[in-house]
């Protein structure tokens, strides 16, 4: 039979149609696929005597509880790429990006901010995460790069007392029906250094953690974490926290209560991880920290948090050092 070039064109477009139907039925085809973006912004007025205010007031230390420090403009986007494949298979590509956070000048439309090289346009966070693999579970999930894993912080301080800041990769998974995963974070204190022929003093953290303990009043939070630095002496420590997550003492809202253990590198409240790191042998302390909010009425609320961190040797290389505080606050909510 003689095919001319119209029988041709209709083999190539059946043939055509017929390719289609089967990609559509590809494990790897994608069946969702889209962009998230949050973000927040702090915008403050502070002024001491006709100054713009550059001070903290001893924030990070405990020694106030009140709403200070060194941003006036600070701005904070998060953007995630979710992407849903036919096999199950899914991943999220997660990036963050700050800025202002630590600059307390208050700048004119000159664009002058670009002269402070403090703080500047950063990305704080960017890694990968991808789960639903057949041989490990619907429930597991591997991920690599930079990131906050694991944050947690008081509701009127402002401080992050749990997290690990740096770079490194971990899994996750359910196991009993709570969360479990391994994760090992880095973080190098010197970074950004330019001075060639240094050692660098490395730190790394080997973090276990299952949350979501059922405990009746509530669920319970458990970390543990393994950390060690490259070329100092006192080299390793361990830190350890348990959290638990309930109403507001009995009443209508939420709270978060906490008791975390640190030694050596880990003496920064135990679960406090990045370049910021460190101690040595004698370095040992206690945290404790219970933070909420109370639900009064549809518009009005109240925050309250108490800390109290201890020093069972040394901390900070003080001998008997002791930080607390106690605050509360109403919070007026505007609902639409």
């Amino acid at each position: 039979m003689k095919m001319n070039k119209y029988n041709l064109l209709a083999v190539a477009v059946s043939t055509a149609l017929f390719s289609g139907s089967v990609l559509a039925e590809k494990a790897t085809d994608v069946l969702k696929d889209g962009w998230e973006v949050h973000g927040y912004g702090s915008m403050n007025l502070r002024m001491l005597d006709g100054e713009s205010v550059d001070t903290e007031f001893g924030k990070p230390d405990y020694k106030t509880a009140e709403p200070h420090g060194k941003s006036t403009n600070q701005i904070e986007f998060t953007i995630k790429k979710h992407t849903e494949h036919q096999n199950g298979v899914w991943s999220n590509f997660v990036v963050r990006s700050e800025f202002g956070n630590g600059n307390s000048y208050a700048y004119s439309s000159s664009g002058g901010q670009k002269q402070n090289t403090d703080s500047q346009f950063e990305i704080k966070e960017g890694f990968v995460e991808i789960g639903g693999f057949s041989f490990l579970g619907e429930d597991t999930s591997i991920w690599a790069g930079q990131r906050f894993l694991n944050r947690s912080a008081g509701i009127l301080s402002g401080e992050f007392w749990k997290q690990s800041s740096g770079v490194g990769a971990g899994i996750q998974t359910k196991l009993a029906g709570n969360t479990a995963g391994f994760a090992i974070v880095t973080a190098d204190p010197d970074a950004g250094s330019t001075s060639p022929g240094v050692e660098r003093t490395t730190l790394t953290s080997y973090d276990f953690y299952y949350y979501g303990v059922d405990a009746g009043i509530g669920s319970l939070d458990f970390d543990f974490k393994y950390m060690k630095q490259a070329n100092v002496e006192d080299d390793n420590g361990f830190g350890a926290s348990m959290t638990l997550n309930s109403s507001y003492y009995g009443l209508d809202g939420w709270t978060q209560t906490a008791i975390a253990y640190g030694k050596g590198t880990a003496q920064n409240r135990g679960v406090n991880f990045g370049g910021w790191a460190g101690g040595n042998d004698n370095a040992e302390s206690i945290f404790l920290t219970s933070y909420g909010v109370l639900n009064i009425s549809e518009n009005w609320q109240m925050g309250s948090e108490f800390t109290y961190f201890v020093a069972l040797d040394e901390l900070f290389t003080a001998s008997g050092l002791v930080r607390y505080i106690a605050r509360s606050t109403p919070i007026l909510q505007s609902k639409r």
